[in-house]
């Protein structure tokens, strides 16, 4: 069986791939292969092949989602793994890791959220915190051992835990240096094939490092720019928000109790009172879209998911829902151009 350890950029992704490499290899269960580009059916068709016939795991490591993935996921195929971070820490390292500025970090964000919304859309992913992760390696191990249905006593977890920890891992970027086996990537920078760790791989390993490396009006953008996405995830937003967004969090949270009770007016209006308070969340429109399309709204619809898009331009499922309302209001010509560019077959 292939095993893929997606996860978000800068957020303990490497990390999240040692432990599965360390669960499949103490077992002699598998082999790992390292960190590859989009797999591609081709690819996954060959990586398939192999595990098939030696009957056994097969551990990568690659960010960037593949559609071919769900299928085989779905089918008992392929296993995944995911982690994701708070995005405002994920800007910090970012920038950290490779000598960029804030506002470069910022601008690739939304691809990192659209790779989430792909790779956690798919049913039987495992999802992870990174702040979970970090704080309990030990149960980390456990939990990943058991999504891969595998055998993994206290006494394995407590070792790959403690190999694992942020203090050996710093000590074992260091003896990179010396280290004949590592890779030049470029000028300044190497990574050791093996464990995926760089030479500036961590700089603290600490979550909230964004209170202190961000100013207020790029942690207002970042808020502002996926508010759903932080509300959603109960990741708290700055303290010095104006009372708005308070309020928006509790017009979302209550539009989103009458959606699930199929009272879609009701929803509609108050996702109109929370896109009021923060008009920047590109998942507020996109949910007002979705309850427009189920009233029947089509034209509503259309422009609520283009908005979505506006805010979001990488949101494959903005995109989808701009489709779906497209085509029922009988605009084929843009449902197939979206249709293809995303490989949504609607078409």
């Amino acid at each position: 069986m292939l095993i893929i350890c997606a996860g978000m950029a800068r957020s303990g992704s490497t990390l999240q791939y040692q432990i599965v490499c360390e669960i499949i290899e103490s077992l002699g269960l598998g082999t790992t292969m390292g960190w590859m580009q989009v797999p591609d059916k081709k690819l996954l068709d060959n990586l398939e092949n192999i595990t098939f016939r030696s009957d056994k795991f097969l551990v990568i490591k690659s960010h960037d989602f593949s559609i071919q993935v769900q299928t085989l996921v779905e089918t008992g195929k392929v296993k995944v793994v995911y982690i994701y971070r708070d995005l405002r820490d994920v800007v910090v390292s970012l920038a950290n890791k490779f000598s960029k500025s804030t506002e470069v970090a910022i601008s690739r964000l939304g691809n990192q959220l659209n790779n989430y919304y792909l790779w956690t859309g798919i049913e039987k992913t495992m999802v992870s915190r990174y702040e979970n992760m970090t704080n309990d390696l030990y149960n980390e191990v456990l939990k990943t051992a058991n999504y891969l249905e595998v055998k993994v006593n206290s006494d394995l977890a407590r070792i790959i835990s403690n190999k694992l920890e942020l203090n050996q891992q710093k000590q074992r970027i260091k003896e990179l240096e010396n280290s004949s086996h590592v890779i030049k990537s470029s000028l300044n920078d190497f990574y050791d094939p093996v464990s995926l760790l760089h030479n500036n791989h961590i700089n603290s390993g600490k979550w909230g490092q964004w209170k202190e490396s961000l100013s207020r009006g790029q942690i207002d953008r970042i808020e502002n720019w996926a508010f759903s996405w932080f509300v959603d995830r109960d990741y708290p937003l700055s303290t010095s928000k104006k009372d708005e967004t308070k309020k928006g969090i509790e017009y979302f949270k209550q539009a989103r109790k009458f959606k699930q009770d199929g009272k879609l007016a009701e929803a509609a209006n108050s996702y109109k009172q929370a896109i009021m308070l923060s008009p920047c969340s590109s998942l507020y429109h996109y949910n007002l879209g979705e309850v427009f399309l189920k009233l029947g709204k089509t034209d509503y619809a259309i422009n609520a998911y283009r908005h979505a898009i506006y805010l979001n331009p990488n949101s494959a499922l903005s995109h989808k829902g701009l489709g779906v309302a497209l085509s029922q209001a009988g605009k084929l010509d843009w449902v197939c151009e979206i249709s293809e560019y995303f490989g949504l077959g609607l078409c």
